[in-house]
């Protein structure tokens, strides 16, 4: 091969390089070609291939299920087919089609908002006055969560239904959610409303009497969660302890009242004292609180820069008559929140040291706390109480000569 090629002149090696070329290209483009179709041939195979799977998915769908629907028992089968049969439009007319649903009446698919409801453990339909199917909840089991209004049921008595014999031990709110409300979920209670004058509004009745500030209340008049009131007394406690007398009150700034309010709290000094400040810092007028032998009474003359001292018994409603050699506890409130707040009348009082409560007094004369002081000669604890100062609520404790100590709170007993 080597020799027949060194033989050959230049011009036919060129063209014997030419032929061989063109034998090499119609080579290439043949198996270009051949690629190209066998390319061409993937896709359809491809498809044939997804086409066998899905059809073996489907075989074996039907399979199995055709097993589980001959596993289902009788009323399983039935419940299916009613779940499925809700949905059928031409019910009325005597007619059953198949209808395709997503879990083959496994679950009900078909709701009729308009039409069915829940009352209590049944779905209504309302359009069909039937009865179509039940809520089913175990009610022994403490985490269940009930629906709808199945929630809104009694499991149990009221555990205080012995003490309202008159009422269902499942009533709430005596029946009338709309007025009352409850939230304690203890025993009801008769509400009052202490306005900013000081004056008591009844609200609404219930079976303990109980005070709430004018801010614990929302507009509809019902108390708003979680406000705390003071418990006064059992039913019928204001009504029956509140005592109006006729004055004729003038306070320094010119105010005039024609009536001092009492509320009697016989022996219960501790509830009055709790009552009294609870009303001196709530309200915009003046109260007082005196003991006499063992009788505890809180007033207000509904002024608020003065207050009648309980100097003359027709003002007082204490049971044992007023005799003021009995008396071991007078305090009032002042309701402004500068120098004049911690300052018992007939006295000059200048702090000198709020933290500390190291202050300095004069008498200015004798008059108002300071006469009403001496009124009282076996009184211990005499007191003005200021719960909106400036500088914190502060309690001064004075007698008829003397200012005897500023604390910081209440703190209408001297030690």
């Amino acid at each position: 091969m080597k020799e027949a090629l060194e033989s050959l002149t230049k011009q036919e090696l060129v063209a014997l390089l030419i032929s061989e070329r063109e034998t090499i290209s119609r080579y290439q483009k043949k198996i270009h070609e051949i690629e190209l179709e066998e390319v061409a041939q993937k896709p359809k195979l491809r498809t044939m291939n997804r086409f066998l799977f899905i059809f073996y998915l489907l075989l074996m769908g039907g399979f199995v299920s055709a097993q589980e629907k001959d596993s289902l028992s009788q009323a399983e089968k039935e419940r299916r087919e009613h779940n499925i049969q809700v949905g059928n439009p031409f019910k009325k007319y005597g007619y059953t089609p198949k209808i395709a649903t997503l879990s083959k009446g496994k679950y009900l698919e078909w709701h009729d908002l308009d039409s069915i409801v829940i009352i209590g453990s049944v779905y209504y339909n309302t359009k069909s006055k039937k009865i179509i199917d039940f809520v089913e909840r175990d009610m022994t089991n403490p985490d269940a969560q009930p629906l709808s209004d199945i929630r809104g049921r009694w499991i149990s008595p009221d555990p205080l239904a012995e003490e309202f014999p008159s009422w269902s031990p499942y009533a709430f709110v005596y029946n009338n959610p709309l007025r009352f409300n409850d939230p304690t979920g203890m025993a009801p209670e008769d509400i009052y409303k202490l306005n900013a004058d000081g004056t008591l509004t009844w609200m609404s009745e219930s079976n303990t009497d109980v005070v709430h500030a004018a801010k614990d209340f929302n507009s509809d008049g019902t108390v708003q969660s979680g406000a705390k009131g003071v418990e006064v007394g059992e039913k019928g406690f204001v009504k029956d302890n509140t005592q109006v007398y006729a004055v004729n009150g003038k306070d320094s700034e010119g105010n005039t009242s024609d009536k001092h309010t009492t509320l009697n709290f016989g022996g219960n000094e501790s509830k009055a004292l709790e009552y009294f400040k609870f009303a001196a810092e709530n309200t915009n007028v003046e109260f007082n609180i005196l003991t006499d032998n063992s009788t505890t009474v809180v007033g207000t003359t509904n002024l608020p820069f003065g207050v009648f001292p309980f100097n003359d018994k027709q003002y007082v409603g204490l049971n044992s008559g007023y005799d003021t050699s009995g008396i071991s506890l007078y305090g009032h409130s002042h309701s402004v929140q500068y120098g004049a707040a911690i300052t018992p009348s007939g006295f000059e009082v200048s702090i000198t040291n709020s933290k500390a409560n190291t202050f300095s007094y004069s008498k200015l004369g004798f008059g108002g706390d300071r006469l009403t002081a001496t009124s009282f000669p076996n009184s211990t604890n005499n007191f003005v109480y200021a719960p909106k100062y400036i500088e914190g609520a502060k309690t001064v404790h004075y007698n008829g000569n003397s200012v005897l100590s500023i604390q910081n709170g209440f703190k209408p007993i001297q030690k």
